[in-house]
């Protein structure tokens, strides 16, 4: 800050939010996380203070309901270019009307952790899980735990769609496997995963930590044997001990029906 102090027209800076709201590193990964409809970017004075300088202009931006990080980052970088180039030409008329913040409105977006990036399959909805993967991807990817054998991998989910409702499910089991569970077919494009909220998602996109991207149909040939016979874990299991069982919370249907276990929760 002392930098910005011996500079004679001070210094001005793009923040990527409305603010005072989502004031912080990470607006645009908070502002999908939280399903806001509307964003935009600000152009603030720097100050002491982390993002509280005075707003010499805003412009809103409409969120795409399917928009990534990836894709928001591009867009309101686009947006908040043209309007620092604007802001400049006519400096000394926005300075005089620039706008002090209400500090009483602000609210500030986190550092995420690496545990904010993890799929929670016991609590954890189909739109959750999609939200989140939208607002880290491109960002840092989210991540859940696959066992082979008795090595616990971590898998990142590279690529992950919501399907049309209409659309036909892979088997007639699928519901009777718990959250997480792979469901494929040999030249299907994507994997597909129940939820606990009885919705699901397609996988196509994932890397085991340490190797390389794989399409779904490369993981299936490569790593999958038994349709609907493996199941992601939110932890890792101790080596040497079988897949335990899924533990639904409590009040939720299936909290107390008994799970068919396959051969790949085992061996894998």
């Amino acid at each position: 800050m002392n930098l910005i102090k011996g500079i004679r027209l001070g210094a001005l800076k793009v923040h990527e939010s409305l603010l005072p709201k989502y004031r912080g590193p990470t607006p645009m990964q908070t502002a999908i996380l939280n399903n806001e409809e509307v964003t935009g970017v600000s152009i603030v004075e720097c100050r002491d203070g982390r993002d509280e300088g005075r707003i010499l202009a805003q412009v809103p931006y409409t969120v795409p309901s399917d928009t990534t990080y990836k894709d928001l980052s591009l867009a309101l970088g686009h947006l908040g270019s043209r309007l620092l180039v604007k802001t400049l030409q006519n400096l000394e008329y926005t300075r005089k009307l620039a706008v002090q913040q209400d500090d009483s409105q602000a609210t500030y977006s986190p550092v995420y952790k690496t545990e904010d990036f993890k799929i929670v399959w016991e609590t954890m909805g189909a739109k959750e899980i999609y939200r989140k993967y939208r607002a880290f991807h491109g960002f840092v990817p989210i991540h859940t735990i696959w066992r082979r054998k008795d090595i616990m991998n971590v898998l990142l989910i590279k690529g992950m769609t919501m399907p049309n409702p209409k659309l036909p499910l892979m088997t007639e089991d699928f519901y009777n496997r718990p959250p997480g569970t792979m469901f494929f077919m040999r030249k299907s494009p994507y994997i597909e995963v129940p939820c606990i909220d009885g919705d699901r998602l397609h996988l196509t996109l994932l890397r085991v930590v340490g190797r390389t991207d794989k399409t779904a149909q490369q993981f299936v040939n490569g790593y999958l044997r038994l349709n609907g016979g493996l199941r992601m874990l939110t932890n890792p299991v101790e080596r040497k001990k079988p897949t335990p069982k899924f533990v639904y919370p409590p009040g939720h249907p299936k909290e107390n029906v008994d799970q068919e276990c396959l051969d790949d929760d085992v061996g894998f």
